[in-house]
Parts: C-alpha cells; structure tokens; sequence
C-alpha cells in the first residue's frame, strides 16, 4: 500500500492517510500476538499499572481516505503480518 501510495503523482506531499484494516484492534491483544510471536509473554504485566479511564483499550483506523484512493484492499490478519514483518526483519539481521 505504502508504495502505490508513493507512486500516485498527483497525492499531495504530507497528507495523512490512514492505513489499516479499518476493523476495531483492542490493544492488549495486539500486544499479545506480538509477544506470542517473539516468545516472552510472560515479560507482560498487564495489571502493573492501573487502567486510567482517558487510556484507549482499542483503536481503529478510519481508511476511508485509502479506500477512495486505491480503492479495496487485500487484508492480510494480524498474525499474518506479525509474521511477515518478523520474517523480514530476521532477513536484514
């Protein structure tokens, strides 16, 4: 996506666009699966600090703009990228 994004010639330079799966992530679980991938869930500790009512349990990208600029896009899962991503990143290593 990045890369067909930084081809387009007529996108505006420093425009924000968001890019995910425009689904609800609850963040707990998303540090989850990645201490899962990387095999230290249990340096976690998620009852260490208090959870403060302003904190978000949850995020979700507005890709509203993307999909009005390239249209649908093919969704890989969380686990599918964690995985890509760490496979690349032990590739450069």
């Amino acid at each position: 996506i990045i890369v067909t994004l930084s081809l387009l010639p007529d996108l505006d330079a420093g425009r924000i666009i968001n890019i995910g799966s425009g689904d609800p992530l609850v963040l707990k679980e998303f540090v989850l699966s990645i201490a899962r991938k990387l095999e230290c869930e249990e340096l976690l500790n998620f009852d260490a600090i208090e959870h403060r009512p302003t904190e978000m349990k949850s995020l979700v990208a507005d890709t509203s703009e993307l999909l009005t600029i390239i249209g649908d896009i093919k969704k890989t899962s969380l686990e599918d990228g964690l995985q890509k991503m760490l496979n690349e990143f032990t590739e450069v290593q």
